[in-house]
């Protein structure tokens, strides 16, 4: 169970959830290990291999694996999702930063999507409430999709009343 299932209010039920896109956590560990890889490649066409070419083959991957679980662990600690009477999205592990807007009070929401993005389906999103705040969360998972969930419960609501 996650933050929003454990907060929910009286009547208050989960139309959508999402969470940070898996792209998040390929850059630099990728880079790493591949590096890594090089290192130890570059070893075996060498007759007499220095050890220390091997030593920092192993913990150039061993540093992309550590920061890949890292950041597994971090994009784990994002929640984004949908109710039938807010939008909620927390973060953080330790430290824990919640923003919230009611339905009715969302202004805005933005998409921003690379190429890669738009391939792997991931983006930036900019939702900007009644108050004119607004944050950017990046490399979220199905952004467009929450977009369109937030519209289509407006909807239901403005209909409602």
């Amino acid at each position: 169970m996650g933050y929003i299932d454990e907060n929910l209010s009286q009547g208050e039920e989960i139309i959508f959830l999402t969470k940070r896109h898996w792209v998040n956590r390929m850059g630099w560990p990728t880079i790493f290990v591949l590096v890594g890889v090089g290192f130890l490649f570059l070893r075996t066409l060498f007759e007499n291999p220095s050890a220390f070419l091997n030593y920092i083959g192993w913990g150039l991957i061993g540093l992309g694996v550590v920061m890949y679980g890292i950041l597994t662990l971090l994009n784990n600690t994002v929640e984004i999702g949908v109710t039938n009477k807010r939008v909620i999205i927390k973060t953080g592990l330790v430290r824990r930063n919640t923003h919230e807007v009611i339905l009715q009070k969302v202004e805005s929401i933005s998409v921003d999507q690379t190429v890669f993005g738009r391939v792997f389906n991931y983006g930036t999103l900019l939702i900007t409430g009644s108050g004119g705040s607004s944050e950017p969360y990046t490399n979220i998972a199905k952004p467009l999709a929450f977009k369109s969930h937030v519209h289509k419960v407006v909807e239901k609501l403005d209909d409602g009343d």
